[in-house]
């Protein structure tokens, strides 16, 4: 059977379609595996990171559910999913959880070509509403397998990858720390040293700012008293602008001018911290830079136990919130389909034709 050359141009150039959507697909799906939940971005960039593989793969199963509608051929159909399916090794690991999550995944795409065209050839009439939604539910929890199965062979043969999110939830944590620290403590900065901040606290440097603050009062009828309260304040005002002056250049000279007994006793309290929180504090090391260290000891204490289990929990949970959301890959696939057939109405790339067709009726024996 002679096939027309323009129509075969027009299958070829509706199957590359098919393989971009994929591509695009399996690219933002990576991205979206690799997402941190603390740090820059903001809520837009998060939800869009989110959300755009759900509209990409809706996007994808409508431009097969019209494939399977336009193109009939067998071998457009193998060969258009199986390249499709064989993208996702550009951008994932070869390995073999990613080699079943192929397998799945072009199962289910060619078991809903092949419903669309039996359901497409089963009616007598183009109806694209109802045949694009055949078979669709089954399918979609077979991709859905799949995907889950591409998040685990990410991490499941490493360790699991939460520098990213454990850098930004540490960084924000001793951001908070120093922060509420250099407001309510009197003399605390976080680019002091540690030897610093423990001299400033052994020589009583450092405490927090109790001075009263003088209410106004209505003195008018007492100008003298008046003016005695104006005297005080411009002396308590003095007083504090020079323990100020004092502390800085106490901050900037202090570990120099200690005596000898005065660096033991530092060095004793140092080494006695250390040793209480599990790390090695240096005297010349920024306040900032142990509560990194900290930090980042106590959230890895908090999750190695859970280290080996973390990629089949995360997992089974995405499996379970992508399935929970179902509902929407069925009306995103339809609408994005019923968009693919006006748009290729339009452009006339596909023509509705009238036939004669025979059709067989079962009916009781006269």
């Amino acid at each position: 059977m002679k096939i027309d050359t323009h129509v075969l141009e027009k299958g070829i150039v509706w199957s590359a379609i098919c393989v971009i959507f994929s591509v695009a697909f399996f690219y933002v799906l990576k991205q979206s595996f690799t997402i941190s939940l603390i740090g820059e971005g903001g809520v837009v960039t998060l939800m869009s990171r989110i959300f755009l593989p759900i509209v990409l793969f809706s996007a994808f199963l409508g431009a097969i559910g019209i494939h399977g509608m336009i193109i009939p051929g067998r071998i457009f159909r193998y060969v258009t999913i199986l390249i499709a399916s064989v993208a996702l090794f550009i951008f994932f690991q070869a390995t073999a959880w990613s080699g079943i999550a192929l397998v799945l995944f072009f199962g289910g795409v060619t078991a809903y070509h092949m419903s669309i065209q039996g359901d497409a050839k089963s009616r007598v009439t183009v109806v694209p509403y109802y045949t694009l939604t055949s078979g669709l539910g089954t399918v979609i929890l077979i991709l859905i397998a799949s995907v889950s199965l591409l998040f685990y062979s990410t991490y499941a043969d490493k360790t699991y990858e939460i520098d990213g999110t454990r850098a930004a939830l540490r960084d924000s944590l001793v951001a908070t720390t120093i922060s509420t620290l250099e407001k309510q403590v009197t003399g605390f900065s976080g680019d002091q040293t540690v030897d610093q901040l423990i001299a400033n606290m052994l020589t009583g440097r450092m405490s927090t700012n109790l001075l009263p603050e003088f209410t106004d009062f209505n003195l008018n009828n007492d100008p003298e008293r008046t003016a005695q309260i104006d005297q005080l304040k411009a002396t308590i005002n003095e007083q504090q602008q020079a323990l100020q002056t004092s502390e800085n250049q106490f901050a900037a000279v202090a570990t120099d001018q200690l005596g000898s007994v005065e660096k033991q006793l530092i060095d004793q309290v140092r080494s006695e911290v250390s040793q209480s929180i599990g790390i090695e504090l240096q005297g010349d090391e920024t306040i900032r830079d142990a509560l990194v260290k900290i930090t980042d000891r106590r959230i890895m204490t908090f999750i190695t136990p859970y280290l080996h289990y973390a990629p089949i929990v995360f997992s089974a949970s995405l499996f379970l919130l992508l399935y929970i959301f179902s509902f929407l890959y069925r009306y995103l696939t339809r609408g994005f389909g019923l968009l693919w057939y006006g748009v290729l109405r339009l452009v006339h790339f596909i023509k509705i034709r009238e036939e004669d067709v025979k059709a067989k009726r079962i009916s009781l024996e006269h």
